[in-house]
């Protein structure tokens, strides 16, 4: 999968869109409506990650490839595979996809 963009919500719209998931771009607390909140421990590659900061207003959102990685848009301006635990990011809540 190509990603043009390194916004993290249209990284996130674009993954849901590639699996037929016909979504749009929206906020990153918005992505719940297209699944349900799992445990970390039942994460799968495909489950989105929300990251909400605690409430401090920078919310991000990132696609989880499994192995403990993500795909994270705006990461220092680019769209990277990183760690899907960002220390500067919160504690991060996985959203299983509902189709």
């Amino acid at each position: 999968m190509r990603f043009i963009t390194s916004k993290c919500t249209e990284v996130a719209t674009g993954a849901l869109n590639a699996a037929g998931v016909g979504a749009g771009v929206v906020w990153p607390s918005e992505y719940i409506q297209y699944g349900y909140y799992v445990d970390p421990s039942q994460a799968v590659a495909g489950n989105l990650i929300y990251y909400n900061n605690g409430g401090n207003g920078y919310d991000h959102i990132a696609v989880y490839i499994g192995d403990g990685q993500a795909v994270h848009g705006n990461y220092d301006g680019q769209t990277v595979v990183a760690d899907a635990y960002l220390s500067t990011a919160g504690s991060p809540q996985f959203i299983q996809i509902a189709q």
